[in-house]
């Protein structure tokens, strides 16, 4: 269930949490776009690092207003351009609801259905 909370609750949420920094992908150049007045980032990244030996495929900085989205799998291969999109979605919806100051315990499966639902809208062509 969604509640309202206070924007200053929100922490960077993603598919993992982040340790430390990971270089910019040289391949794929930052965006940035504008979500209820304030400007987002969007970075593209080799790999996004986490405490254990896990993968971590997008995290969402509400602080800083940056979405950070790996573009490497664990062993340094690339990962495929629908995997990215779909990525880029699910961390937009994060952004979204994290503007908005909805937040949920565990709002991951909400996260991830609209992502998706996103996604295929604008494969679709029914959202331009």
């Amino acid at each position: 269930m969604l509640k309202l909370v206070d924007k200053t609750d929100l922490k960077s949420v993603g598919y993992c949490s982040r340790v430390g920094s990971s270089p910019t992908s040289p391949t794929m150049k930052d965006e940035k776009f504008n979500l209820f007045g304030s400007e987002w980032t969007i970075q593209y990244v080799d790999v996004i690092p986490r405490e254990d030996d896990g993968f971590c495929f997008g995290l969402t900085d509400y602080v800083g207003r940056v979405i950070s989205i790996a573009t490497k799998d664990r062993d340094g291969n690339p990962l495929p351009k629908s995997e990215l999109r779909l990525t880029k979605g699910h961390e937009m919806m994060h952004a979204i609801l994290g503007t908005g100051c909805y937040s949920a315990t565990n709002d991951e499966p909400l996260v991830e259905w609209l992502g998706r639902c996103i996604t295929s809208l604008l494969d679709q062509k029914v959202l331009k």
